[in-house]
């Protein structure tokens, strides 16, 4: 029994610091890229922003969680306070649902420019989206501080390593279902209907008439297309189920750490899509060829 645990544990250590170091440098690179683009000289892109914000926020998490989760894993128990446990908790969800906000803003934008192209210029300027962006973080925050004045309640979760909403507590079925309902399916829904859409669009339209990408990172249109649509869909099926289950876990228990683990490897798509459809990008990084802007 003892070996069967500790065997356990070594598997659960090694999946979370493979993915955490996997999210870390692949969501770094992917900053690199960016900041030496705008340090070159080129004119922001409003994909690469949001793509930007995207990476930053997978990023954060990826250096908060890893290391607190692998601690307790190994140790067993949550060793770094009650105030830490509620810190941990509160940012973890803040900085979880803003990037599956900031995916839906991403599908949105794409969308608008493959699929009603005239609209957008009418829609989207780095002003706007700079002002989205904060505005989303800002009301993703006050969403998710329910716990903290007695909505439900942040405690250690021994399964997943982490703290997150218990079970059961005071109004916490209740704000689970809000908060999987008004937070988490709204912009998950959105970024799978896009990426449907956009997925059909690549159907009907052959390679040489697909749009220009505009953008840094996805250089190469032929390639954006299906990157964009799989980055999409497949980071709205791995976190899905995590918005399920945790409005589930705050009405009776539920298995989590399944659900916890396919959600934190929703912030390695970005990069590792990055790496695999768009050798632009790592000539960018590496400075060994230019990249041609490609104006809209």
């Amino acid at each position: 029994m003892l070996v069967a645990n500790a065997t356990l544990v070594s598997v659960r250590v090694s999946l979370v610091l493979g993915s955490s170091a996997v999210s870390t440098l692949g969501n770094l690179f992917v900053l690199v890229i960016f900041s030496r683009s705008v340090g070159g000289g080129v004119r922001h892109r409003i994909v690469d922003i949001i793509l930007a914000a995207l990476a930053l926020t997978a990023l954060v998490r990826a250096l908060l969680l890893g290391p607190i989760q692998a601690t307790c894993f190994i140790t067993g128990e949550w060793s770094f306070g009650d105030s830490m446990c509620q810190l941990q908790a509160f940012t973890e969800a803040a900085l979880r649902n803003t990037f599956i906000w900031y995916l839906s803003l991403l599908s949105l934008e794409r969308y608008t420019k493959h699929v009603l192209p005239h609209e957008y210029l009418l829609t989207f300027s780095p002003l706007t989206v700079n002002v989205i962006l904060p505005g989303i973080l800002l009301v993703v925050v006050v969403q998710v501080t329910g716990p903290l004045y007695g909505w439900g309640k942040y405690e250690y979760l021994e399964e997943c390593g982490l703290c997150g909403s218990a079970t059961p507590s005071r109004f916490g079925c209740v704000y689970g279902a809000f908060l999987a309902l008004c937070l988490g399916a709204p912009p998950l829904a959105v970024a799978g209907v896009c990426g449907l859409r956009l997925a059909a669009r690549l159907g009907a339209l052959p390679k040489r008439r697909l749009p220009a990408a505009n953008s840094r990172l996805l250089c190469a249109a032929p390639r954006e297309m299906p990157s964009v649509v799989a980055l999409l869909l497949a980071a709205a099926t791995l976190s899905a189920p995590r918005s399920a289950l945790d409005a589930a876990a705050a009405c009776a228990p539920a298995p989590l750490f399944a659900a916890y683990l396919l959600d934190g490897l929703a912030a390695v798509l970005l990069p590792a899509l990055t790496l695999a459809l768009h050798p632009g990008a790592r000539a960018l990084l590496l400075r060994r060829a230019p990249v041609p802007e490609v104006v809209l």
